[in-house]
């Protein structure tokens, strides 16, 4: 079984129907969800009962910004970017593509600026089924 590591995860521009990297990150949070529905029970009248609503995905991911050239990346909020988690034989596990929904810079005198990019996921996060 192959260990998947914080600097797994790669962020791909879609530029003109070619895909750039742009930038492997090394501290995210990624989260999956699912709606639930509520159902009617024939059975049951004091208990809520529910089903599987549609499902989202999106991930927050942490980064030291070294170039003052980057600031300009607070432009891309909106855009959307291809996501690769990959793991440790370089293998992709898990593919999809996310909106850039929010960026968040701080910066502190004397010392490294930082910040976050949180993306929501437009579609579904899939096996690829090439095993690239």
């Amino acid at each position: 079984m192959a260990v998947v590591k914080g600097n797994n995860i790669f962020v791909f521009w879609n530029d003109g129907g070619s895909q750039q990297l742009i930038g492997g990150t090394r501290s995210n949070e990624i989260s999956s969800q699912a709606g639930s529905i509520e159902i009617a029970s024939a059975t049951q009248q004091d208990w809520e009962e529910f089903i599987a609503g549609r499902r989202s995905w999106g991930f927050t991911v942490s980064f030291l910004l070294l170039s003052e050239n980057r600031m300009a990346d607070l432009l891309k909020a909106g855009n959307f970017f291809t996501i690769q988690i990959k793991g440790t034989n370089a293998g992709v596990i898990l593919e999809g593509t996310a909106m850039l929904e929010s960026e968040r810079y701080t910066v502190t005198e004397n010392t490294l600026a930082n910040g976050s990019l949180s993306f929501k996921g437009s579609g579904p996060l899939t096996i690829p089924s090439s095993g690239t």
